[in-house]
């Protein structure tokens, strides 16, 4: 049973749920993924890793565009410093600051 039959039978099945709104690719297969779907990950060592990096990437488009809206600079360095962190601690030789 995928999720969105989980919450429709539970939600059938509990006298106390009054509504359940469901949308989106999550909810229905036909929809295009979101752009948070590549961030989700199942217990698999990897896929952990992938899911946190592309949220750092996710991160940055947003902040991207909130910086050129407010005319702020964004620091593209201080990305490429997390990342180079986030690769290092990935391959288990975390360093101190």
């Amino acid at each position: 049973m995928n999720n969105s039959g989980l919450v429709l039978k539970t939600a059938k099945e509990d006298e106390s749920i009054r509504a359940v709104t469901m949308c989106g690719s999550r909810a229905n297969k036909d929809c295009p993924p979101d752009v948070y779907q590549a961030t989700y990950s199942d217990a698999d060592y990897d896929n952990m890793w992938k899911g946190a990096f592309e949220m750092l990437y996710l991160f940055g488009e947003v902040a991207r565009m909130v910086a050129a809206e407010l005319e702020f600079t964004y620091d593209e360095g201080e990305e490429k410093g997390i990342e180079g962190y986030m690769e290092l601690v990935k391959a288990g030789k975390r360093r101190e600051f």
